[in-house]
């Protein structure tokens, strides 16, 4: 083993083994497998046990980031996918259960549970009258659902902390389901906390991403602290694009090359003001087809 530099004890080693409802293609997965967490000589190293997701083509993603295999597993009830498909279920199709989610860990325990699972009906993106529809209640209803079929499938030795990521409108459009997925916890013995955090001020990046965040720690086996990770400032635009090839550079591939644009066209993006779009030009002082500024 590693010796600490400052201690010399040898480092003491701890597993911590994390799963993912609602993988997807694995970002998170992997950032908890880069994690390096040190206190003292004490070292936390993390393994990932699994992660389930309806998109087989996100699952075959999973793998290639995690070295894991997923599952790909339907998590709607039958209402649900009735609602959300606006057709019955084909007559294969059966309903998740906490025995699938234990498969999908391999029939080992976590110490975290992380989720992320479907946003588009809380996202501000979608009108509000769409996303009361049936269709987007039934997506959104798998919040409650996914918490549940993991807590009764790590009900035997329950996850230390669950960490539940989503977009920053959930608190208000899924305010009830917030509540439910609250109480649901405290039954089975956490503390709950809700959060909200920015993706640029943790990572140091060039944009601001919020999301939101709910922390569920086992009362019995987690003390009342949760390290939260520094706050950096976000980065200038430019500083990014400072390191990468200049347009039309071949080493950037055919996502960076030249738009062949007419040299009006580039004439009027010049003047398309600093966070605006084309409707800044109107701003423009315009006299019979000239410039008058």
């Amino acid at each position: 083993m590693k010796r600490d530099a400052f201690t010399f004890f040898q480092d003491d080693v701890r597993e911590i083994r994390h799963f993912h409802l609602f993988c997807g293609l694995g970002g998170g997965a992997k950032g908890f497998n880069k994690a390096t967490p040190r206190v003292a000589n004490m070292v936390g190293q993390f393994r990932c046990i699994g992660g389930v997701d309806v998109d087989a083509a996100a699952i075959r993603d999973f793998q290639r980031l995690t070295g894991v295999p997923g599952t790909v597993l339907d998590l709607f009830d039958r209402d649900q996918y009735a609602a959300f498909h606006g057709a019955p279920p084909p007559a294969d199709w059966r309903e998740a259960t906490p025995q699938d989610i234990q498969r999908a860990a391999g029939n080992e325990q976590p110490h975290i549970v992380f989720l992320s699972a479907p946003c588009k009906g809380f996202s501000g993106l979608l009108a509000e009258g769409k996303s009361k529809t049936a269709r987007y209640q039934a997506l959104n209803g798998l919040t409650l659902r996914g918490v549940w079929l993991m807590l009764e499938a790590f009900s035997d030795d329950p996850p230390d902390l669950i960490v539940f990521e989503n977009v920053p409108r959930i608190a208000s459009r899924g305010r009830h389901l917030l509540d439910q997925i609250g109480d649901l916890l405290h039954s089975y013995g956490y503390a709950v906390a809700e959060t909200t955090h920015d993706c640029g001020e943790i990572g140091s990046l060039a944009q601001s991403r919020k999301r939101f965040l709910m922390v569920a720690r086992h009362v019995e086996k987690v003390p009342p602290f949760l390290y939260e990770p520094e706050k950096h400032r976000l980065q200038a635009v430019g500083t990014v694009l400072d390191r990468m090839p200049l347009p039309g550079d071949p080493a950037g591939g055919p996502m960076h090359r030249v738009p062949r644009l007419q040299w009006k066209t580039w004439i009027r993006l010049a003047f398309v003001e600093a966070g605006s779009d084309w409707r800044s030009l109107n701003n423009l002082a315009v006299e019979n087809g000239h410039l008058r500024d």
